[in-house]
């Protein structure tokens, strides 16, 4: 086996933690949780559904916003955890199929670059893109107008907004943690 596939588990691991896993899966629940979000909550405020809420005293923020932003933050980290570890386990299958390598020589090489500050960055990233996708549904849903138009609109926007969001708060947040992380855990 040549000395460079040894370098392989590491840097699947590392990249699917970090990066891959988070990133991948925050721009799937964009498409399809932000979606629905925006859709439902555009249908209610075109149709009226929300003043009606406001008309009984009830603050749409807090009937329709809250469990969906609170839904999002807590389940997006746990859907990046399934992707981190069908990334590092799809590495497994090509490095001992492909390539020959071990079982315990991949799991030594791929355990020994994971550190739980990695596990903590890609949850901690997770769960703000859980509350980006959620509140961006939730703003544009709110904002509709206009009759079905409006719902399309709104729909799009939420998915396009959250991606972009996604994208350029992942180069910052990888800054901010990189710096977090060499103040306090030297």
């Amino acid at each position: 086996m040549e000395q460079a596939t040894l370098f392989i588990p590491a840097i699947v691991t590392k990249s699917m933690l970090l990066e891959l896993g988070p990133v991948f899966t925050a721009l799937i629940i964009a498409g399809r949780s932000g979606a629905g979000i925006a859709a439902q909550i555009s249908s209610m405020a075109v149709t009226k559904q929300v003043h009606a809420l406001r008309a009984l005293a009830i603050d749409p923020v807090v009937f329709l916003v809250t469990p969906r932003v609170l839904a999002l933050m807590v389940g997006l980290p746990m859907l990046a955890l399934l992707a981190n570890l069908a990334g590092v386990f799809g590495g497994f299958l090509y490095c001992v199929g492909k390539l020959g390598m071990t079982a315990v020589v991949f799991l030594h090489a791929s355990a020994s670059t994971v550190y739980l500050k990695d596990i903590l960055v890609s949850l901690c990233k997770s769960t703000v893109w859980g509350g980006v996708i959620s509140v961006m549904g939730c703003l544009h849903g709110l904002r509709a107008h206009g009759g079905n138009v409006g719902v399309g609109r709104a729909t799009r926007d939420t998915v396009v907004h959250s991606m972009i969001l996604i994208l350029i708060s992942d180069f910052f947040l990888t800054r901010i943690f990189r710096i977090l992380i060499s103040m306090f855990l030297k």
